[in-house]
């Protein structure tokens, strides 16, 4: 008796572990882009969209590349860099923004029959912006940063120091807003970090958790790797995209030899125009 062979089709993945078939074309990606009075969504498959955003718990901005396909020239003509863009991902179930920024380049390029215009977006940042400002003996560093982050046009997320140092001789800033800005949370024994575009002061221990359990039955693909380093144990993983892995989420990851909390490290959403993927360094 002869085997029998399945052909899956191409717009599902079949998970490892479990028989269930994840359809690709309930996937959700949209791009908007807004700058002074201009405005425009461009969402997929309407048009194709390529996306690489990479995410992590260090204080360096991170930067994505969205690459948008056979965009007309005036479509073109009105990204401009400085505009702010934001970037939804998910499944019509549920989806969510995955990064959020300012354009810092745009350029179009021709690759074969297709006129690709590739845009890199970096976290709000501060740039090479600077200050010359000082503050009066006693000023608590909680009152600097904001000071701070208003002065470089930036907005903090959510901020929770675990010491708000108070500078008993008050605190100049000359130069660099970066540079005193990170000090300054030194001092308070903080971290900062960006999560989907946004700027996020606190305890690397701490996380947002994001109620939700990552199995094969939600997307988990294959099986976790697991990783140790002086600094950290924890997990390489692979799931069908998923909005809520971000820098410092919390998820419990359930697989057959694996299973518990964790905190998102590190990780890349990325869609090539067939795998719609999310890949996370996950922490003990």
């Amino acid at each position: 008796q002869l085997p029998i062979i399945l052909a899956l089709p191409s717009f599902c993945i079949l998970t490892m572990g479990v028989r269930k078939l994840i359809k690709l074309d309930e996937r959700v990606l949209y791009v908007t882009i807004e700058g002074g009075t201009n405005y425009a969504k461009y969402n997929y498959p309407d048009i194709e969209i390529h996306i690489d955003v990479p995410f992590d718990d260090d204080p360096t901005p991170d930067e994505a590349t969205i690459t948008i396909f056979n965009l007309s020239q005036n479509s073109v003509n009105r990204i401009k860099k400085g505009h702010k863009m934001t970037v939804t991902a998910g499944t019509k179930k549920e989806s969510g923004v995955i990064t959020e920024g300012r354009i810092s380049k745009v350029h179009t390029r021709i690759s074969g029959a297709n006129k690709e215009t590739v845009i890199s977006l970096v976290d709000y940042s501060f740039g090479s912006k600077t200050a010359e400002i000082t503050f009066s003996d006693g000023t608590r560093a909680s009152t600097i940063l904001r000071r701070l982050a208003s002065i470089a046009g930036i907005n903090i997320a959510y901020m929770e120091l675990p010491t708000d140092k108070k500078y008993e001789k008050g605190y100049k800033v000359s130069g660099a807003i970066e540079g005193a800005f990170i000090n300054i949370i030194d001092d308070c024994r903080a971290a900062v970090f960006y999560r989907k575009g946004k700027l996020y002061i606190r305890n690397l221990k701490k996380g947002d958790d994001e109620r939700f359990n990552l199995s094969a039955d939600t997307g988990l693909i294959g099986s976790p790797d697991y990783v140790e380093t002086e600094d950290y144990k924890g997990y390489n993983i692979q799931c069908v995209l998923q909005y809520r892995i971000a820098t410092a989420s919390i998820i419990k990851l359930t697989s057959r030899f694996v299973s518990g909390s964790y905190r998102v490290k590190s990780g890349r959403h990325t869609f090539d125009g067939s795998s719609f993927r999310t890949e996370a360094l996950i922490i003990i």
